[in-house]
């Protein structure tokens, strides 16, 4: 029955929908099952419904695992789809328009992210037009040279990039993980690396801090 009055709830919303702006519930219900393979229409809808009575919002997906809405504001929802992989959605205003940035991180064996964007009815848009994700390269330390800066590249074995949206700002954070997290390697390379590279929404793209 809270499932049927969730699906009215929307129908209801969708046809005032110039009137009144969106919160991620109702986009999030509408999301297509491409988008995140893992997560069915029912598995969406009994997630909201969970969270909407103050439950635990567990389901079990496609595959039979148990993915986990672990956090749902009008503006942000974070899935714990499998102990191997976490999606993150944010709705960011650019002007008259909203579009939804999608962060899937991939866990094992060191996080790595993909980035995407679509319209608040999952058009897909280019991402390029958004943001620049960072390489390597980006995460050097300013103050060397462009000799050293080079010699610290070619030592890296493996450098994957991590990204990760805040619930609570319009930021987008990006963290490296080198050379599979060697904790003696990770000390090594505080002295040429930076961790993090933060990002901030600016109404239509998200520029360095």
């Amino acid at each position: 029955m809270r499932r049927y009055a969730l699906i009215v709830c929307v129908c209801l919303f969708l046809g005032t929908a110039g009137a009144w702006g969106r919160t991620m519930k109702h986009v999030l219900v509408q999301m297509p099952q491409e988008v995140l393979p893992l997560l069915s229409t029912d598995n969406l809808l009994d997630a909201v419904d969970f969270r909407d009575s103050g439950m635990y919002a567990a389901v079990k997906n496609r595959m039979g695992e148990t993915s986990v809405l672990a956090v749902l504001t009008d503006e942000y929802a974070r899935w714990e789809l499998s102990a191997a992989s976490r999606a993150e959605m944010k709705l960011l205003s650019g002007g008259r328009d909203t579009v939804v940035c999608l962060v899937h991180t991939c866990l094992t064996p060191e996080p790595m992210s993909t980035v995407a964007f679509y319209t608040l009815d999952w058009r897909p848009l280019p991402a390029s037009r958004f943001v620049r994700v960072p390489g390597a390269d980006a995460f050097l330390r300013p103050e060397l040279t462009k000799d050293e800066g080079r010699a610290v590249l070619d030592g890296l074995e493996t450098a994957l990039v991590e990204a990760r949206l805040s619930a609570d700002a319009d930021t987008l954070d990006f963290i490296l993980h080198a050379d599979g997290g060697d904790p003696e390697r990770r000390q090594e390379q505080a002295a040429w690396l930076t961790e993090r590279v933060s990002c901030q929404w600016q109404g239509r793209r998200f520029v360095r801090k």
